[in-house]
């Protein structure tokens, strides 16, 4: 039977586990007109702490360590790769010089 998880904000999406499964990252928005910033939700308490302060970041998911987050979005009309730390203590943004980003993922290690 499917549940619902989160209460907080005005919408969330986009979900996916941790490699060890204990959290969700995810797209939240808080509403008045905040935009729709990564969070990592914490399900034993209810808890989701908001990681990225920009307007339309999208497509988040966590290396397989679980240690950082890929994201997708914007710098002006660029769409680009950021990271951030699943404490969000470092944050990173990953220009290209060609091309825009959509749905970052991890790759296997060798």
């Amino acid at each position: 039977k499917a549940e619902r998880l989160t209460r907080e904000g005005k919408e969330n999406a986009g979900a996916s586990y941790d490699p060890i499964g204990n959290r969700l990252v995810l797209v939240t928005n808080r509403g008045q007109g905040a935009g729709y910033q990564i969070g990592v939700f914490y399900p034993e308490s209810g808890r989701t702490d908001v990681l990225t302060d920009g307007t339309l970041d999208e497509s988040p998911t966590f290396s397989p360590n679980g240690a950082m987050i890929l994201y997708a979005t914007r710098m002006g009309s660029e769409g680009v790769l950021a990271a951030v730390s699943a404490d969000g203590r470092v944050r990173q943004v990953l220009k290209l010089t060609d091309g825009d980003v959509r749905e970052p993922a991890w790759a296997a290690s060798r």
